[in-house]
């Protein structure tokens, strides 16, 4: 799925629910005006985030200078086993957007 669709979907609707709560309803307003706001920006770059798929949103973090930062931080605080787990799950969880 794009970004767009996920502030989009209904997810509530998917899993059987009839009657929708009131903070059901709340987060699925909250997530329309969330596109609205993005779509109203007129900038490029965001109308090119909400047209990828979250799998490729994720990826580029995974290849980005900020994940790299964070890799960095984590060497001043943990040993490498840690690191090493801490990039495998990162890795791992690019898959599950697959699914």
């Amino acid at each position: 799925m794009t970004f767009r669709e996920i502030l989009l979907e209904n997810s509530f609707e998917e899993f059987g629910h009839i009657i929708k709560t009131n903070l059901e309803s709340k987060i699925c307003e909250n997530k329309k005006k969330v596109l609205e706001i993005l779509e109203n920006k007129n900038d490029a770059n965001f109308d090119i985030i909400l047209n990828l798929k979250i799998k490729d949103i994720f990826n580029e973090y995974l290849i980005s200078d900020e994940f790299k930062k964070n890799i960095e931080h984590l060497e001043e605080g943990e040993n490498a086993e840690y690191i090493i787990k801490y990039i495998k799950i990162a890795n791992d969880m690019a898959d599950f957007f697959l699914l």
